[in-house]
């Protein structure tokens, strides 16, 4: 998986958890949930060599020394939702 792709399967990783956060019936007017969803993927690139991006220079990678995760967290109480991803 090149770069930019790997970010865009994140971005739609956390959409996907956002979206999927479990909930549990619908709502009362006058009670407040809260939701959570989480996400965890291996987004090593399974074909090398791959451009690196950064550095102005065109660096390829020949090879993965550890795998590559991308994680997400989303949380929502009813009034505000955030979003955290971290890449390790």
């Amino acid at each position: 998986m090149t770069t930019s792709a790997s970010k865009q399967f994140l971005l739609i990783a956390c959409l996907g958890a956002a979206v999927l956060a479990p909930v549990t019936g619908a709502p009362e007017p006058d009670k407040r949930v809260f939701r959570a969803g989480a996400q965890a993927q291996d987004i090593t690139p399974k074909k090398f060599p791959i451009s690196v991006n950064g550095g102005m220079q065109d660096r390829q990678a020949k090879g993965a020394h550890d795998p590559l995760h991308a994680r997400c967290l989303v949380l929502d109480d009813g009034t505000t939702k955030i979003a955290s991803r971290r890449l390790r």
